[in-house]
């Protein structure tokens, strides 16, 4: 019998999920804590610095789910004395990502198109959802960097509800958290940056308006995806830290 359904054939393989090769473009840019304040669920509150994160990866191999991209946002935010990063928005290429992330981790997954390429001199990452091109960065190499000067998106924060087949309220709702473990740093690059966030009715990522970019980075990594844990039970009003 399969680890998810349809138990008869399986949407995806249970963790760990190897992923080789992966490449990032990731920007870290300056928002502001009243916009982040409106969006955090709670017991999360905003990290000492407004700091979001935005990135596009492309994973050309991924053990029990072939090859997909991805696009997100997190917030960089806190649970008590925890620092992490908040999963505000994510959107996968692949139906079997979108499920896995979802149902184990409860990352807000959606399907959209994304792209990740060179262009000349810059590196181009696009991600298109219903024909609305809600997200552009572009980033150019100008300086390697060692694997220790990257910045940490991790650990992440997830917000997981899934609502009951009675109607009755949700049978899970929780804020989890995941990491990732065996990173193998390939090359990395820092370098100018740009962002561009469009509105959409299907996203709400504009809320959150760059005020001023941080660092720029470009880089080619190989990690492994474990299980992550529960932080927080709504249901129960319990911690877990």
């Amino acid at each position: 019998m399969g680890f998810s359904m349809p138990f008869h054939a399986q949407l995806y393989t249970k963790p760990p999920h190897r992923y080789l090769n992966g490449q990032w473009l990731l920007i870290l840019y300056e928002s502001s804590t009243s916009s982040i304040e409106k969006i955090l669920p709670r017991p999360l509150e905003p990290a000492d610095e407004p700091i979001v994160a935005v990135f596009i990866a492309k994973f050309p191999v991924v053990q029990g789910m072939g090859t997909y991209l991805e696009a997100g946002m997190l917030i960089k935010s806190k649970l008590k004395e925890l620092t992490g990063y908040y999963v505000y928005e994510l959107f996968v290429t692949s139906d079997s990502a979108m499920a896995c992330g979802r149902e184990i981790w409860g990352s807000p997954k959606k399907m959209a198109d994304i792209t990740l390429k060179d262009v000349g001199e810059i590196v181009l990452g696009k991600m298109i959802r219903n024909s609305v091109e809600i997200l552009t960065l572009t980033f150019k190499r100008e300086m390697e960097v060692k694997p220790e000067e990257l910045p940490s998106i991790f650990p992440t924060f997830c917000y997981k509800m899934i609502p009951s087949v009675s109607g009755d309220g949700y049978d899970v709702r929780q804020i989890t958290t995941a990491s990732i473990d065996e990173v193998e740093v390939l090359e990395a690059w820092s370098g100018p940056a740009t962002i561009s966030i469009n509105p959409s009715a299907t996203t709400k990522m504009h809320l959150i308006e760059p005020k001023r970019i941080i660092s720029g980075y470009y880089f080619r990594m190989s990690h492994t995806q474990k299980y992550g844990k529960v932080l927080y039970d709504y249901l129960s009003d319990r911690y877990f830290i």
